[in-house]
């Protein structure tokens, strides 16, 4: 090989080098992503034993509706459970979200909107600002953490 042609050949190497741990993010935020778009999903279908798996034992949250935490899966379980049988429709539409990995901890951010119906009332719109902390654990993604704030 020419002499000319090396200095290109290291610089190939090391660009490809640094581009492996992008490509193993990249992977990671899709997965996160999709944790985030089934957890969405399970609760706007009233589905708690399918939300049950993509949250995390200790997991803490603040919800729109109540300025107390919910700590630990178990209550925020207990939330949901008490809020469901009251409503006909519920439905959490997530607005300009954004995702980020670091290391085994992901982060899921943006607005939403909450579209619920009371069976004894009329139908209400809510927006919030939503932050989510995920944790890896046995490879999958788990929330550890929620807060949503309404947007006045």
């Amino acid at each position: 090989m020419p002499w000319s042609n090396k200095p290109l050949v290291y610089l190939f190497i090391v660009l490809a080098t640094w581009s492996i741990p992008a490509i193993g993010r990249g992977a990671d935020v899709d997965e996160l992503k999709t944790a985030v778009e089934q957890l969405i999903g399970a609760l706007n279908k009233k589905d708690l034993d399918a939300w049950s798996p993509l949250v995390h034992d200790q997991a803490v949250g603040f919800g729109l509706i109540s300025p107390f935490p919910a700590d630990h899966k178990a209550a925020l379980r207990q939330g949901f459970q008490g809020l469901f049988p009251s409503m006909e429709s519920f439905t959490i539409v997530p607005l300009n979200w954004q995702y980020r990995v670091v290391g085994d901890s992901g982060f899921a951010w943006g607005h939403v909107m909450v579209t619920f119906k009371q069976k004894d009332g009329p139908t209400r719109i809510m927006w919030g600002r939503e932050i989510m902390t995920w944790t890896k654990v046995g490879g999958k993604w788990q929330m550890l953490t929620v807060h949503a704030s309404p947007i006045p």
